[in-house]
C-alpha cells in the first residue's frame, strides 16, 4: 500500500523484534519476487532503487540493519564433505551456484593441511563465483583473505566480541537458547 503496488509473490526474509526505550516493534519482512504496478512514494518518503550493498550512505534506522544484513546474505550455504580431496574440491565447483557460500569443513585435517588446502582451493572458488568460509581460526581468514569464518558452538564460548572484521560473513552453530543468545552478542551474520 506505501508504495502503491499488489504484491503477487513473496517469501519470508527476517522477523525480528526490536526495542525501543518506549516501545516494542515486531518486523515481519518479505522478499518481494513480483508484483503488479509501478512501485513509487504514496506517503511522501524517499524513494529509489539501490542494492543491499550500495546502502551505507543512508542515514537509516537502526532497526534496518539486520534486514539489510539478511538480504546480503547469500541463499546458499553448502558445506563440503568431511573427507573431501583437493581434486575433488576443485572439480566439484563447478556444480554449485554461483554466489554461494562454501564452507570448508574438513574436521579431521590438521591446522596446517588444512591452512594449505584452503589457500590452494581460493582462488578457484573466487573464479567460480563463491565466497569461502573456514572453520578453524578466524585469524586465517584475513590471513589468507577468506571470506568468512564459521564457529561450531564450542568456539563461540571463547570469544566476547565478534573475532572477524565486519566486511567478512560470520556464521555460528547454535542449539540452544544460550547459545543463540551468545551469537547474537558477538554479532555472527547468520
Amino acid at each position: 500500500e506505501e508504495l502503491g503496488v499488489t504484491v503477487r509473490r513473496a517469501r519470508p526474509l527476517l522477523r525480528f523484534r526490536h526495542d525501543y526505550r518506549d516501545r516494542h516493534v515486531l518486523l515481519d519482512t518479505w522478499c518481494v519476487d513480483d508484483w503488479d504496478g509501478e512501485p513509487a512514494s504514496r506517503e511522501q518518503q524517499a524513494f529509489s532503487w539501490r542494492a543491499a550493498d550500495d546502502l551505507a550512505d543512508l542515514d537509516l534506522l537502526p532497526t534496518v540493519a539486520p534486514i539489510i544484513k539478511a538480504l546480503r546474505l547469500p541463499p546458499l550455504y553448502v558445506f563440503t564433505r568431511p573427507d573431501a580431496t583437493l581434486f575433488e574440491l576443485l572439480t566439484g565447483l563447478i556444480r554449485l551456484p554461483r554466489g554461494a557460500l562454501l564452507r570448508l569443513r574438513l574436521p579431521s585435517l590438521p591446522e596446517r593441511e588444512y591452512a594449505a588446502l584452503a589457500a590452494s582451493l581460493l582462488p578457484a572458488v573466487r573464479a567460480a563465483g563463491l565466497k569461502l568460509i573456514l572453520d578453524r581460526d578466524p585469524a586465517l581468514v584475513a590471513a589468507l583473505g577468506a571470506d568468512g569464518w564459521h564457529a561450531s558452538s564450542a568456539a563461540l564460548r571463547r570469544y566476547g566480541a565478534r573475532p572477524i572484521a565486519a566486511d567478512r560473513w560470520f556464521g555460528c552453530s547454535v542449539h540452544t537458547a544460550e547459545e543463540l543468545r551468545a551469537a547474537q552478542i558477538v554479532d555472527a551474520d547468520f
